[in-house]
């Protein structure tokens, strides 16, 4: 299940899930999206971190199921997702968007 939805223009959240290996269904991603602008935005929740993916995707849409190198060993609560917050924007003419972002580790 994929769901989004908003409450206002800024206040948004997402909510999906999927099933594990075992038939389980698990949380994929769960966060509140507060969106002020194109060049600040804040995301609360199960999400995909940001990172030095060679894709900032998921694994599902990589050609390996392993991330290349070092990435593969960050650690994640299920399907490369963790609990935390992303302030992230586009600057420069939305040229350039930067991602910062705290997240707790399993």
């Amino acid at each position: 299940m994929f769901v989004s939805g908003s409450l206002t223009d800024t206040i948004k959240a997402t909510f999906n899930t999927e099933r594990d290996s075992d038939g389980n269904l698990k949380l994929l991603d769960g966060y509140a999206r507060f969106e002020f602008s194109d060049e600040f935005n804040i995301w609360v929740g199960r999400m995909l971190p940001p990172s030095d993916r060679a894709n900032l995707d998921g694994p599902y849409y990589i050609n390996a199921w392993s991330y290349p190198g070092v990435v593969s060993q960050y650690p994640a609560k299920f399907a490369g997702r963790d609990d935390g917050a992303t302030l992230w924007g586009k600057v420069a003419d939305k040229r350039l968007t930067y991602a910062f972002g705290a997240f707790k580790a399993p």
